[in-house]
């Protein structure tokens, strides 16, 4: 529907989804799945209020899904897919910030993705997180340099 201009219908649908996806959770507050999924939708819903020009809807969402990945990994510091998930969270939402003219926080950010790429330095995955360690320190680069 987003593809197609139709926010406000998009919007409508993924309200529904997010009240299913939070019950769900409620119901099996350790069931990652149903953690990952509520954190896609936060992040669709994000995307379509951005694209809105919603940019404090948006940042508000992001927020949420970022808050939600964190939580996934801390209940599971190994988990590789869920570190790239929020890596790129961050990322996007520091984007988000620097489009709102809050340098300072989109640089936070992107500190902390950082941190999750060192933190996994040397381990067998640790290639993965060298992309993203690559591309985080080149957006925060051109943050710092006003780019």
């Amino acid at each position: 529907l987003t593809a197609s201009g139709h926010f406000q219908a998009a919007t409508l649908h993924l309200r529904q989804d997010l009240q299913l996806s939070q019950r769900v959770v409620e119901i099996d507050p350790q069931d990652l799945a149903s953690r990952r999924n509520l954190a896609w939708t936060y992040h669709l819903l994000g995307d379509v209020h951005r694209r809105m020009g919603r940019l404090n809807d948006a940042t508000s969402y992001f927020q949420k899904q970022l808050n939600t990945l964190r939580r996934i990994v801390e209940a599971n510091p190994r988990d590789l897919g869920a570190q790239l998930k929020l890596t790129a969270a961050l990322r996007e939402s520091a984007e988000l910030q620097a489009q709102r003219h809050k340098r300072s926080r989109a640089l936070a950010l992107l500190d902390e993705a950082l941190k999750i790429t060192d933190a996994s330095a040397g381990t067998r995955e640790a290639s993965r997180l060298d992309i993203d360690r690559r591309l985080t320190l080149e957006l925060a680069q051109n943050y710092k340099t006003g780019k």
